[in-house]
């Protein structure tokens, strides 16, 4: 699972695997430029420092978790009992095995919302397809594809193709849905490029706008913007082709 992580009060957005779900609305996160990992709530509740965190999901696999409910969490209330430490009670954990099983960080994590990775024995992930894609996350990496990519000038769209990513949790749980919508591009002076867009906002196909001259894209940390034409900032007005999403990522397309 891949998440946008947003605080209201800061400002501050980054996006992070997910390494495990407490309750089903809090979500254990890594901010890369922190260092830290972090307990985040889905619904924006206050955290210790009275700011508000939200969760905006861009990807919602959930291969490789386990989950723990019932007997399987005694585990955690007997830790802290052993080192006289205050038991959150919680009645479900969902996470990657070396997080769960981790009963020093998981009361740590509940007790405080944020500490230090380097404390841990918790594997850093990146996204298990990051060896397939390359991320566009920021405007440099925008600008960087629209130079490779010739500004998407004489370039005719292909293919499009939407997933609505419907994972049903263990033992039905819960339900996450994170749509998601593919674009082939063929360009006469590149060739084709695939561009997913992951964690869908919003979709707006022109058919008559297929081919395409000049094209803007937009990213930063809130997300990316796709314009069939130059428009000068983002702007959901726009009456052409547009598509507004939370993530980005492109391979080739033999």
């Amino acid at each position: 699972m891949y998440v946008l992580v947003r605080s209201n009060v800061s400002g501050l957005m980054y996006q992070s695997v997910v390494y495990g779900i407490i309750d089903i609305v809090r979500y254990i996160v890594y901010n890369r430029g922190t260092k830290e990992f972090e307990l985040v709530d889905g619904h924006g509740e206050p955290v210790r420092d009275g700011s508000r965190q939200h969760v905006f999901q861009i990807k919602s696999d959930t291969n490789g978790f386990v989950l723990y409910r019932g007997s399987r969490l005694l585990k955690y209330k007997r830790y802290c009992k052993d080192n006289g430490r205050e038991y959150k009670e919680f009645n479900y954990l969902h996470g990657f095995p070396d997080v769960v099983d981790n009963a020093a960080f998981i009361c740590d994590l509940l007790e405080k919302r944020r500490v230090k990775a380097e404390d841990y024995d918790i594997q850093i992930r990146s996204l298990p397809d990051a060896d397939k894609w390359k991320y566009i996350r920021t405007q440099d990496d925008a600008d960087e594809f629209m130079k490779l990519f010739f500004g998407f000038h004489d370039s005719t769209v292909r293919d499009i193709s939407y997933d609505s990513d419907v994972i049903e949790m263990e033992h039905g749980v819960s339900a996450y849905h994170a749509p998601s919508v593919t674009v082939v591009f063929d360009s006469e002076w590149y060739g084709k490029a695939e561009l997913c867009f992951e964690g869908l906002q919003v979709l707006r196909i022109v058919p008559d706008n297929m081919m395409i001259y000049e094209a803007s894209l937009y990213a930063d940390e809130s997300g990316v913007y796709f314009a069939d034409d130059y428009v000068e900032k983002p702007d959901d007005d726009f009456k052409g082709s547009m598509i507004r999403a939370l993530s980005l990522k492109w391979r080739d397309k033999q």
